[in-house]
């Protein structure tokens, strides 16, 4: 009888003892977009363009939201709108601007937060680490000008000064010059390399002059960074260089052009002639193979070459004399000579 007295004492009392514990508000979970936030710890690689969602373990009273949520970074408080979902167990937090990249924030929910019913909350800090941002070339200026947008560059100087911006800062004790590279018909061209005052571009000088009517490939690394780690997927661009219009042979008239033309002809159908007919060749890998129709061609380039002087009278009669003697003994047909011979023999070469 004394031990049941005693049970029911002590189940009375656990009881009255339960009913008198607190309540507390808690949080169940913090994520950035897909990314979870863990107190003790820095998260890392946190979007810079999500909304902060906390969720309870309790509606949240909406009276006590305002100042409840503190976002800053080194001190620095983020500006931002905070409303309250689901039922107001899930409290979001917008900045009003996207976050920086690569930088440290502190998210503080303080303890004058207030569940629906009354209940306490006891203060919890979150740290974490944006993501680096993506680097891109915004400007790729040739001699001042932006060519970027243009699809194929053509007629660029001999000796250009090419600068690339960014969108972001790079760090200019970390360049490295293999980072950047002028391809061309040789390989690497030699450049030099100067990051700008603002550390947002890089300028480029070849140190020789480059080919002319060439192309060029400018090569930027994707091991290149910003100054805080934003990375970098890499840049190809081609160009092609002007001509170069310095003369490349001794300047002549007209008519000197027209006698060095006239003569290189004749000196095909003169020297290259076959030496057993005199015959001309069909083209300079023959052999013993001669043509009639380009032996008429060759006939007219003698008497051109005697009204020009590049040979005497005699020596066209000779040229002349040792054709007739190959063509009497030359193999025809109904009295008419094959287009194809062999300079030797004089036998038709069929097609």
């Amino acid at each position: 009888m004394r031990i049941a007295v005693s049970l029911v004492l002590s189940l009375f009392i656990f009881s009255c003892s339960k009913e008198q514990l607190p309540v507390f508000l808690s949080i169940t979970e913090v994520r950035i977009g897909s990314v979870m936030l863990e107190t003790g710890n820095i998260t890392p690689n946190v979007p810079v363009n999500q909304p902060v969602q906390i969720t309870f373990s309790h509606a949240v009273h909406p009276s006590a939201i305002n100042g409840s949520v503190l976002l800053t970074e080194a001190d620095n408080p983020v500006q931002g709108i905070v409303i309250l979902v689901n039922n107001n167990r899930t409290l979001n937090f917008q900045p009003l601007q996207p976050l920086q990249n690569n930088t440290t924030y502190t998210l503080t929910i303080t303890d004058a937060l207030r569940g629906a019913a009354g209940e306490s909350f006891a203060e919890k800090s979150f740290r974490f680490v944006t993501e680096p941002g993506r680097m891109e070339v915004t400007e790729l200026k040739i001699n001042g000008s932006n060519v970027l947008p243009i699809i194929t560059i053509q007629n660029v100087s001999r000796s250009p000064e090419i600068e690339v911006r960014f969108n972001y800062k790079l760090n200019p004790s970390l360049v490295q010059p293999y980072w950047f590279r002028l391809l061309g018909p040789g390989g690497n061209a030699a450049v030099s390399i100067a990051v700008s005052a603002d550390s947002l571009g890089v300028t480029l000088i070849p140190q020789n002059e480059l080919m002319h009517l060439s192309r060029y490939q400018i090569w930027i690394s994707p091991e290149l960074t910003g100054s805080r780690g934003e990375w970098f997927e890499g840049f190809v661009k081609n160009f092609y260089t002007e001509a170069d219009e310095t003369p490349k042979f001794p300047l002549i008239s007209d008519e000197e052009l027209l006698t060095l033309v006239q003569h290189q002809t004749f000196r095909y159908f003169y020297d290259f002639a076959h030496p057993a007919s005199g015959m001309a060749r069909e083209r300079n890998t023959s052999g013993d193979l001669v043509t009639t129709g380009g032996s008429g061609f060759g006939i007219m380039a003698l008497i051109a070459g005697v009204e020009r002087g590049f040979i005497t009278r005699a020596q066209c009669l000779e040229r002349l004399d040792k054709i007739l003697d190959f063509l009497e003994t030359a193999d025809r047909f109904h009295g008419v000579w094959p287009h194809w011979l062999n300079g030797n023999t004089g036998k038709v070469i069929p097609i």
